[in-house]
């Protein structure tokens, strides 16, 4: 397959139009302003964010938080909530977010209810659940979640999640999901006795390791519209009884290798699944199995392979495709399912246009912002974007960062990027203070069209399109405001005499002159003296001397709004 960066960098910036992030404006500070969570919580507003910083002693008592809030902790090695016995140890509300936590809860660590909830960078230990999920919708983002049977690492029931880049370990069933619409993506599910169970729910499993689990790695009951795609599957022998189990549904199986296992894809009364493009090599009792003989023998489709796919290092848990493979390519590929550098998708996690790093990590914490979120067509004055990073961890961490505009028309490069967007190799240092760093200028804003333009950044590891998560983007909309200009006569004069002023020079490239409005404040003071007005002509005396510096302020049918200043000089 090609490994043309320019190919794989140009789609990259493609797919982080669905990632932005929204930063909060007021912090509250534990244990500097409250020494208690619930107390910095209670005392919090929507938008709030509660920053709670790590120590040697967990952060006793369960938590309830309010809508629209961010509860942030310094790191979730240093960062650790302990919940009382019986209860949850976090209930989440409507628009919050859970961020930088180890959590420990019986019988969850986090319950939630709520819509728009996101939960990310975090490390929970559950007794029976960690995340317990009833209603509403979810992001599980960059999440640890251990235990034992027979702890649930997610349970999502009523809802919508999405659950990525999230590592499980040691569960009864790495996720319970039932009667929900759930997008699982390059996640690792190890040690359990069933990986995914999945019952009545519509969604899919993308680019995601499911290994050495001790029942089945994907079992799916009544939930024909359900993907599973560009997944390795991997037992070891007898560790793993069934890859796919079906029953009672047509799930589309598709680019999956499916391996080391006792059986590969087993399918129930009642299962018509779609197998497409599948790699079953070396499952031991079978790799197409009719469960107890009732007649339901899963039929493979075309693209199905036997083969030994090559990974480069399965023992060290590296199930990327060793140069020469016979995966590579050889997936089922559409118009618009295709690995990121436009080749055929190969077979595996690391293939499609879903891939990169998989599993749970510790990544830089990355945003961009702007000095202004919207630029005149006629003006000139430096346009700033700069690039906020935090690095939690002990270490320095080397990365590549990837920079890149999207107009809403395309990709577009400013004059300060080269013809192909590119990599720069840096090393963010470990720190919990967020700095920032200038990463454009642009002198002559005229060269730049009309449009909505978004300012995208990311990191990967060196070399790699591993990409840590999340990624951030700032939208900026370049406009065409009015030009607002007036003169004034006489431009000297004496206390109670009569200035001049004239707006009709104002003007802007799309309204005509009689529609657009302007108002005067005659002491630059923020207090308009004269409301919005279609007349462009006022009078105005004073009644101290001295210099005196007027605003003027034009406003088309847009809405958008020109000013301006000048001066006259007030005799005695």
């Amino acid at each position: 397959m090609s490994r043309c960066l320019l190919c794989r960098t140009w789609l990259l910036f493609l797919v982080l139009l669905c990632a932005s992030n929204a930063w909060a404006q007021n912090t509250i500070y534990v244990p500097d302003d409250y020494a208690s969570i619930q107390d910095a919580i209670d005392a919090s507003a929507a938008g709030d964010t509660i920053w709670v910083a790590g120590s040697e002693t967990p952060y006793s008592g369960n938590i309830k938080l309010r809508d629209g809030i961010t509860l942030e902790g310094e790191g979730r090695d240093t960062t650790t909530i302990q919940g009382d016995n019986y209860y949850h140890a976090v209930v989440m509300a409507d628009n919050t977010v859970l961020r930088g936590f180890t959590i420990i809860g019986n019988p969850s660590c986090v319950y939630s209810e709520a819509s728009g909830v996101l939960i990310e960078d975090n490390a929970l230990l559950g007794h029976y659940y960690d995340v317990q999920v009833e209603a509403g919708s979810i992001d599980i983002v960059n999440t640890k979640l251990e235990g034992a049977p027979p702890f649930i690492a997610v349970y999502c029931a009523n809802c919508t999640a999405t659950i990525q880049n999230c590592g499980i370990l040691g569960a009864y069933a790495g996720m319970k999901l039932t009667n929900s619409h759930v997008e699982v993506y390059r996640s690792l599910i190890t040690g359990t006795d069933n990986g995914v169970n999945i019952e009545s729910c519509s969604g899919s499993i993308l680019n995601s390791y499911i290994l050495d689990n001790r029942f089945d790695g994907v079992h799916l009951e009544g939930s024909d519209a359900f993907i599973v795609a560009n997944n390795v599957i991997y037992g070891e022998g007898y560790n793993l009884v069934r890859g796919v189990f079906c029953y009672d549904c047509a799930p589309i199986i598709a680019n999956n290798i499916i391996s080391e296992c006792r059986y590969g894809i087993m399918a129930g009364p009642d299962a018509e699944p779609m197998i497409l493009c599948n790699d079953l090599f070396n499952n031991t009792d079978g790799d197409y199995v009719d469960f107890d003989g009732n007649g339901f023998m899963p039929s493979p489709g075309v693209g199905e392979l036997d083969v030994d796919p090559l990974f480069i290092a399965s023992d060290d848990v590296d199930f990327r495709l060793a140069d020469g493979s016979p995966c590579i390519d050889a997936g089922y590929t559409t118009e618009s399912y295709k690995d990121l550098d436009g080749s055929p998708t190969d077979m595996g996690a690391h293939g499609g246009p879903n891939s990169g790093w998989v599993g749970c990590t510790e990544p830089p914490r990355i945003r961009v912002w702007a000095n202004r979120d919207v630029v005149g067509a006629e003006e000139a004055e430096p346009f700033i974007v700069s690039v906020g990073y935090t690095n939690r961890t002990s270490e320095a961490v080397e990365v590549d960062r990837y920079v890149a505009v999207m107009a809403d028309f395309g990709l577009f490069y400013l004059p300060w990027m080269s013809t192909t967007p590119r990599a720069e190799r840096m090393s963010i240092q470990p720190s919990r203070t967020e700095t920032t760093e200038e990463i454009l200028s642009i002198d002559d804003t005229k060269t730049i069209p009309i449009g909505r333009y978004t300012f995208y950044a990311a990191f990967a590891r060196p070399g790699t399109f591993d990409f840590y998560s999340p990624m951030s983007s700032f939208a900026v909309e370049r406009v065409n405001k009015p030009v607002a200009k007036f003169t004034v006569t006489p431009t000297e004069a004496g206390v109670g005499e009569q200035f001049h002023f004239d707006a009709s020079e104002s003007y802007d490239i799309e309204d005509a002159l009689v529609v657009l409005k302007v108002r005067w404040d005659w002491e630059n003071d923020g207090v308009w003296d004269v409301d919005w007005t279609f007349t462009k002509t006022a009078h105005h005396s004073y009644s101290t001397p001295g210099p005196k510096t007027i605003k003027l302020e034009v406003r088309d049918l847009d809405g958008y709004i020109g000013s301006t200043t000048g001066q006259v000089t007030v005799t005695e």
